[in-house]
């Protein structure tokens, strides 16, 4: 939930001492930057700042410390109400009464979500004592994909997901799933601590009939000429356990046929596809018993793993037995997911299996709660299509995200390109509600009077735990007043108020979205708060969401934005650009990209990044020799002197010196700089290969990766008398120059095999310009004045977590990683 009284608050401040702002409506920028504005000039502290918008019905909650006259404050807020039109108040902040832990449910669908289907599913939430606390639509706004909707829950403890998700055992009362599925739209239930983000340390798990467009078995046996018993020419199944006996004595060339006309489901490759670019490990998991087409299967798809029985041929033919040495043991699902993942070190909270709604109920059960995400497609047959592109959708993905990768994969013969045309969209009409508080069973009361035939083109909730809720539902004019008015007979009784009708091109987004990402340390103030939305309202920006980035103080935030139709995003870009040096805080800004979400490669510079210390400084300190060898090293990270001959003045000053003395005494004093050993934690926990290349020198990079957990170290090499130990004055082998560092950026990348825009480059000398440029991400940090003047994104912040943010984790976030 986007807490905004949260513990930190509550910790650091009484209850008395904390207010909120609460804005309904069409929240501008205009709107926000008025309301920092008198924040400001009313002196109050800011604690978080939520916004969320979608097309003209947004929400801003501030939870702001009371420092100057409230009755004031309140005064002008309600100016700035009437002013732009929105609905604003100041109120004393409320301890939330919902107490338990998040899970998340997403649901996906070709067609909009009835309102019989929400009623239903919060109906049956609210038998649990489980509430929605938070419902968000995908907000990309791509054509032609899956409707989808995020809800995020709390629940008692105790609570079992798999019996939310199934009902209760040997219970005749339905779960999620039955729900879901009855009104044609694919389900997903997980806690929220569960794979928090798809990356290199996560593992998916997919059935053989999942991932084909046909029935095999029913194919293999029609070739055959097999009928059942029952008299029907085809058989229904997903394993071959009970119809060994029907092989008997048939051909097994009839195999090899089918594995040659083999028909993938829709979706099934551009699925598999992006879990690989993501680092993924895939795994091919079937009871169908045919090898040869699990085999061939997994190749296409690239699995990592495949396991399958196979049937038992002697003299061509099948002889209606497994193969192998122990005929009659038949693994368990789980109990292979959970060999697999222990083999590739992944926790299990990070495992997916996609189809596994075949299995006994008791097996389901156990899978549903001990691993990361059980995925059950609703079956091919039952009025929903199948496209395994829904996987995608209900792991985090959105339609834009989906559609990119889908635009970077060549369609081979085997796939259609997907159908962009549609229908002129109908006219919708929206209706928002605002109230204070959250309570099991609030849509199933709020809706009741609300006809169950109508339909929601989306739908969305925020809430703060400090009070504050805003319910948007958007309906089809046809039914929008009938609606309307069902709503407006039962908010009232709940709460809730219904808001003025919005007005038709207020606030409505388009295009690709942007991050913005501020940090300041040790707190952002209210003041460098109202100056970037102040910069948002010049440049006509609309803010969509926000995401608080830091857990305890509020040092970090993020905007996805809008850009106005026709705006230059580099144009933008040099506004916050100025921004950021008059209010001296830390402002990022990128697309909104799918390349976001597939990094995989981290390469660091070590001196004055990794490291506090420039190594050659202090190897000359040890030497006397440090003066000399400082001017030389200045002029070289200042771009001023060619590196290479840099390098090789300050190494002839060492001459004559012991090397392991000098090299010991240094690295007994190496300084971390803050932040460096959780960037790298937190990135291993992610999966991702992390690499230092340095202009230093190669004793005290394999010391930092040693200390950090870094899988690649370079630097130079200084060549040492075998004889006496001295230094010789020169290097050994290759110097690593600016160009060699981008070269060896490239090499890692190939060898880890990603693209160069799957990798991440972080440094703060003129030396590391170069792999800066390469990398999909260069990150100048605390860097020097030329490097910063040509880096796209800077971090003048000394903590080197703060990069994580670029990539989309909070703080929170990283500290939840398995």
């Amino acid at each position: 939930i986007p807490v905004l009284l949260d513990k930190h608050s509550r910790a650091r401040f009484p209850m008395a001492a904390i207010m909120q702002v609460r804005g309904f409506g069409p929240i501008t920028a205009t709107v926000a930057s008025n309301v920092a504005n008198a924040l400001k000039e009313a002196k109050f502290e800011v604690l978080d700042w939520w916004q969320f918008q979608h097309h003209g019905a947004g929400v801003l909650f501030a939870q702001v410390k009371a420092a100057g006259s409230q009755d004031t404050l309140k005064k002008k807020l309600l100016e700035v109400g009437k002013q732009c039109g929105v609905d604003l108040d100041l109120c004393p902040a409320q301890a939330s009464t919902l107490v338990g832990d998040e899970a998340l449910v997403t649901l996906t669908s070709s067609e909009d979500f009835p309102v019989s289907l929400l009623v239903e599913l919060d109906t049956i939430l609210s038998e649990h004592q489980c509430a929605i606390t938070k419902i968000e639509p995908d907000l990309s706004g791509a054509e032609g994909g899956l409707k989808k909707l995020l809800l995020k829950l709390c629940c008692p403890a105790g609570t079992r997901l798999s019996t939310l998700f199934l009902g209760a055992p040997g219970a005749s009362s339905k779960g999620l799933r039955e729900v879901a599925w009855r009104h044609q739209a694919q389900i997903a239930l997980r806690w929220s601590e569960h794979l928090p983000l798809l990356n290199g340390k996560s593992f998916a798990a997919f059935g053989l009939s999942e991932l084909l467009d046909e029935d095999i078995l029913a194919e293999l046996f029609k070739d055959l000429g097999v009928s059942t018993s029952n008299g029907k020419d085809r058989l229904q199944a997903k394993k071959m356990e009970g119809h060994e006996a029907l092989l008997k004595g048939k051909s097994a060339s009839a195999v090899a046929k089918l594995v040659s006309k083999l028909k993938y489901a829709k979706g099934a490759k551009l699925t598999c596809y992006a879990l690989k670019r993501m680092g993924c490990t895939l795994a091919l998991v079937s009871e169908i018993a045919l090898k040869s087409v699990a085999d061939a299967v997994g190749k296409e798809l690239g699995m990592d793993y495949i396991n399958t029985r196979d049937m038992e041929v002697k003299d061509g033919v099948f002889t209606g037995e497994y193969a192998g040495e122990l005929t009659d043991v038949k693994f368990r699902n789980a109990d292979l997911l959970n060999i697999m993942a222990g083999r590739e070190k992944i926790d299990l909270r990070n495992v997916v299996g996609v189809g596994v709604s075949d299995l006994p109920d008791e097996e389901q059960r156990e899978l549903l709660e001990n691993f990361g995400q059980i995925l059950q497609l609703k079956p091919v047959g039952t009025g929903c299509s199948k496209d395994l592109s829904a996987v995608l959708y209900m792991l985090g993905m959105n339609s834009v995200e989906i559609d990119s990768l889908r635009k970077r994969r060549p369609l081979d013969q085997s796939e259609a390109a997907p159908n962009t045309s549609k229908a002129p969209a109908a006219k919708r009409r929206k209706v928002q509600l605002a109230g204070a508080k959250l309570a099991p069973g609030l849509y199933s009361r709020l809706l009741a009077a609300v006809p169950k035939t109508s339909t929601l083109g989306s739908v969305s909730q925020q809430s703060s735990e400090g009070g504050g809720v805003s319910l948007t539902f958007e309906f089809e004019e046809a039914s929008a007043e009938a609606a309307s008015r069902g709503l407006s007979a039962s908010s009232g009784s709940e709460g809730y108020k219904m808001l003025p009708a919005l007005k038709e091109g207020s606030c409505t987004s388009s295009g690709p979205v942007y991050l913005v990402t501020v940090v300041q340390q040790p707190a952002l103030t209210i003041a460098s708060l109202e100056q970037v939305l102040a910069t948002f309202d010049k440049c006509k920006v609309e803010v969509l969401r926000t995401q608080k980035m830091t857990k305890a103080a509020f040092a970090g935030v993020q905007f996805s934005i809008s850009l106005p139709a026709g705006s230059a995003p580099e144009q933008f870009s040099k506004e916050l650009i100025a921004t950021s040096k008059a209010a001296q805080i830390d402002i990022s800004f990128q697309k909104d990209t799918i390349d976001r979400l597939t990094k995989r490669v981290v390469v660091f510079d070590m001196d004055s990044t990794l490291i506090q210390q420039e190594v050659i400084d202090e190897l000359a300190k040890i030497a006397g020799v440090e003066t000399a060898v400082k001017t030389i090293t200045e002029a070289a990270m200042r771009g001023e002197i060619d590196f290479f001959e840099s390098l090789k003045q300050r190494v002839a000053l060492l001459k004559g010196h012991n090397a392991e003395k000098l090299f010991s005494a240094v690295k007994a004093n190496i300084i971390f700089t803050p932040g460096a050993k959780k960037l790298c934690t937190a990135l291993k926990r992610l999966g991702f290969k992390l690499a230092v290349i340095s202009g230093g020198f190669l004793p005290v990079a394999k010391e930092v990766q040693a200390y950090l957990g870094l899988d690649y170290a370079f630097a130079n090499t200084l060549e040492v008398d075998e004889a006496t130990g001295l230094l010789t004055g020169k290097t050994f082998g290759p110097v690593v120059t600016p160009q060699r560092k981008r070269a060896l950026l490239a090499t890692i990348a190939g060898i880890e095999g990603c693209d160069l825009a799957q990798t991440i480059a972080v440094g703060d000398g003129a030396n590391d310009i170069p792999m800066l440029h390469a990398s999909g991400l260069g990150v100048a940090f605390c860097a020097k004045p030329k490097v910063q003047d040509v880096a796209e994104f800077r971090v003048n912040t000394l903590d080197l977590s703060t990069v994580l943010y670029l990539i989309g984790i909070s703080e929170e976030a990283s500290e939840r990683l398995p």
